[in-house]
């Protein structure tokens, strides 16, 4: 583990959950209930599930995903994204996504998650670029999206998405996007 030869990992974000089922946590006027811990029916080492109790919320934590990198595999992101939506009954139902500064890696899974969502409901516009879409999302958060291999991550995931889904109208949308990375490599910081 390369943890094991680094000194203390430096705190990112304060931590606003209990890590204990039975010991509320308490946040100025706020105390957050854990209600359970889930157990996955699929080994996930690096994904923890609780209710939790405030209102009522289902959080997932990814523990896997390092600060400036990527994952070393992209099955968990795949099934925390479709544990996301399977716990949304309905599209109104806003989602909060976040990592550290809220930014590199929540930017990486807003664009996976909003292409293929585009995708499966067929509404792709006919100008789509993954590009475009960062351009935007960046107009509203600065950095989303942060490394050149977040975004190789991005085209990664959803060309293996696609080739699970392939339908003709995925072929130009894909198409115009990977011809566009050259592109994004020389740009994305």
């Amino acid at each position: 583990s390369l943890q094991a030869d680094c000194t203390p990992l430096q705190k990112k974000c304060e931590r606003y959950w209990p890590e204990k089922q039975g010991e509320p946590f308490v946040c100025g006027p706020f105390t957050v209930y854990c209600v359970s811990i889930l157990s996955c029916a699929r080994p996930l080492p690096t994904l923890t599930g609780s209710w939790l109790k405030l209102r009522t919320l289902h959080q997932l934590h990814y523990v896997n995903w390092p600060d400036h990198g990527v994952p070393d595999s992209i099955a968990p992101i795949l099934e925390m994204l479709q544990d996301m939506r399977s716990y949304q009954d309905h599209d109104d139902i806003p989602l909060c996504i976040h990592c550290s500064a809220g930014c590199g890696r929540t930017g990486a899974l807003c664009v996976i998650d909003y292409t293929w969502n585009l995708v499966k409901s067929q509404m792709v516009p006919e100008d789509f670029s993954i590009f475009s879409l960062v351009q935007d999302m960046r107009t509203q958060r600065p950095s989303v999206v942060q490394t050149k291999v977040a975004g190789f991550f991005i085209y990664f995931i959803l060309r293996k998405k696609k080739k699970k889904a392939l339908t003709n109208l995925l072929v130009p949308v894909y198409q115009k996007a990977f011809d566009n990375l050259c592109y994004i490599c020389h740009t994305w910081s």
